[in-house]
């Protein structure tokens, strides 16, 4: 069993099933994915076991404003230059197939992401990894490794955070 995790580039979807229970992220991988790639929107990894897709999450680039920092945390915000707008890197889908959750995919799915966007983030600046959770226990999962709440069901961790923890 080889488990790799790649970036989508020349691997056909068409014959790929994929379900992890949400039909929005279903049909994002199975049919928008390439799609989105070649348009620089985002970046999709797909983690593989053998030849069958196990997993997978996108990243790109956004913006987190630095009022919505100041409300949640002042001290972090002060070390921050007083731009409105500061640079983040998105983690805007991350999804498990069904038969693989509980495995420890979904952990390996995120600690991939946030390793390869803070590696990023010297080259291209981003201040922090930004997630919307999908559901409360998208929110539960993500919690359990550091990410605190910003607006609604959207939550962030912070690159010195992500240094802490893997650095």
């Amino acid at each position: 069993m080889a488990v790799k995790i790649e970036l989508l580039t020349k691997q056909k979807m068409s014959g790929i099933t994929f379900d992890c229970g949400y039909v929005a992220l279903n049909n994002y991988i199975l049919k928008q994915a390439k799609q989105d790639m070649k348009r620089h929107v985002c970046a999709t990894y797909i983690l593989q076991d053998d030849s069958s897709l196990v997993g997978f999450y996108t990243l790109s680039s956004t913006i987190i404003h630095l009022d919505q920092l100041s409300s949640i945390n002042d001290e972090m915000a002060k070390k921050l230059p007083k731009y409105p707008y500061l640079p983040a890197t998105l983690l805007g889908r991350l999804a498990v197939q069904n038969e693989a959750k509980g495995k420890g995919y979904g952990e390996l799915l995120l600690i991939d992401a946030l390793t390869r966007a803070y590696d990023n983030s010297a080259v291209i600046g981003s201040i922090a990894v930004i997630v919307d959770a999908k559901d409360q226990i998208a929110e539960r999962f993500y919690k359990r490794y550091g990410f605190l709440a910003l607006r609604d069901n959207q939550l962030f961790i912070t690159m010195d955070t992500i240094k802490g923890i893997f650095g």
